[in-house]
């Protein structure tokens, strides 16, 4: 089998000033970022982060899985930058499953199975960032990479450079398109010295009943019931499954090292409480982490349903911005709106 060594992306240059309003901005946390509401949604992942939250610690010599799931059907650029700024592009590629079309719901994984190559890690150290650009129509990205004309498999010859560099780059890819059809989201992983690390993950078994509902584990989707959810990190995991027509199921789990924690959900018939309200939570910053009531719920953006009615204390917070902090009151029967600004 024909192993390919990546060491995936990083930060490590200092980023322009934040553009005007509406116009991709470039972010020191997520690279780009639509500041505008999308009509599609993206998550990505590493194997060892099913959550998408952390920043997993990985070593020379071993493989790496990648994951990316949409809301809607869509177009994925997958892109790598590691910490000395040299920009890989994943997907798509000319290998077998190198489509970038991913359906709706449907969860691809990098390398897929029976791809005849590995993704193996090596040096440089330090942080790395992956990059997932969604779009509702394909993107022009000849200015970014290219495969030759007669390539038959392989991936492409990236131009850009640094995390900054392909930032710009992407700003001019999106600008011909609907605004709302992008999106973009960002996992992150370490590449540290030395041998093997004693892994200090858990999983989640996920039941349900009816099956076929949705899981969010720390507010990302997961997958549906029945699901195992490997490789998640010890400690405490919000953990919701929802399915249309039933009450939401939410709950905190906690995992131990190589232990696996089994969770029967029985969902109750009633579409949507009418006693109960929604909360809808976006932010001029990709991925800013929400707390409700000081208990962390998940990432904007993102729509809270089934709260119960009263006045809500709400925190979003992100690296290198000032705190957000309001409160906010759900009625029943209703949702509320809150669109977040973080300032530096």
């Amino acid at each position: 089998m024909k192993k390919l060594s990546f060491a995936l992306l990083a930060a490590t240059a200092a980023l322009l000033s934040t553009p005007a309003f509406a116009a991709p901005q470039i972010s020191p946390q997520s690279i780009i970022v639509n500041p505008v509401p999308a009509e599609v949604g993206v998550s990505v992942w590493t194997d060892r982060d099913p959550g998408g939250n952390g920043n997993p610690t990985y070593r020379p010599g071993e493989r790496i899985r990648l994951y990316v799931r949409t809301t809607q059907d869509a177009y994925v650029y997958l892109f790598n930058v590691d910490p000395n700024g040299k920009v890989d592009l994943i997907l798509p590629n000319r290998y077998s499953g190198g489509d970038n079309f991913v359906r709706a719901g449907v969860t691809k994984m990098f390398p897929p199975e029976n791809a005849g190559f590995t993704f193996d890690i090596a040096a440089p150290y330090g942080e790395n960032k992956v990059l997932a650009l969604a779009s509702r129509t394909p993107l022009n990205i000849d200015d970014i990479a290219r495969f030759q004309n007669d390539q038959a498999g392989g991936f492409a010859q990236v131009t850009v450079s640094t995390q900054t560099g392909l930032a710009q780059a992407l700003s001019i890819v999106v600008n011909p398109v609907p605004q709302n059809s992008w999106i973009t989201d960002t996992a992150r992983y370490t590449v540290a010295p030395g041998g093997r690390p004693v892994a200090q993950t858990g999983s989640i078994r996920v039941e349900s009943s009816p099956a076929g509902a949705d899981v969010y584990l720390d507010g990302r989707l997961i997958g549906r019931t029945p699901l195992n959810i490997e490789n998640v990190a010890v400690g405490r995991h919000d953990l919701r499954v929802v399915m249309s027509g039933y009450s939401e199921y939410r709950t905190s789990v906690d995992v131990g090292r190589n232990s696996t924690q089994t969770l029967r959900a029985t969902l109750s018939r009633g579409s949507v409480n009418q006693g109960t309200g929604s909360l809808s939570v976006t932010s001029n910053v990709d991925r800013a982490e929400i707390f409700l009531n000081d208990r962390r719920a998940g990432r904007v953006p993102t729509t809270f349903r089934n709260l119960n009615p009263g006045i809500y204390r709400v925190r979003v917070t992100a690296p290198g911005y000032r705190d957000f902090y309001t409160t906010v009151e759900i009625r029943p029967g209703e949702t509320s709106d809150l669109r977040v600004t973080l300032r530096r």
